[in-house]
């Protein structure tokens, strides 16, 4: 994921990793609404559905598949 500082790319990646609530609208994955798992399902959506890597791991060196 590529932008410009204060875009949204960080936001956007804890939205999608069950890290953070949003303040409108909602993030579903398969169907359920991410807000509303319990700590135990987000764990296990992490687990099961999410790669999280720090900044700078070059665990993929490919182009970007989406640009802010």
């Amino acid at each position: 994921i590529e932008g410009s500082s204060g875009s949204g790319k960080t936001t956007m990646l804890q939205l999608l990793g069950a890290l953070d609530v949003p303040t409108s609208g909602s993030v579903s994955y398969a169907g359920r609404d991410l807000a509303a798992l319990s700590a135990k399902e987000q764990d296990e959506f992490r687990r099961d559905a999410v790669l999280i890597t720090g900044d700078g791991a070059d665990v993929l060196t490919s182009s970007p598949v989406w640009r802010a």
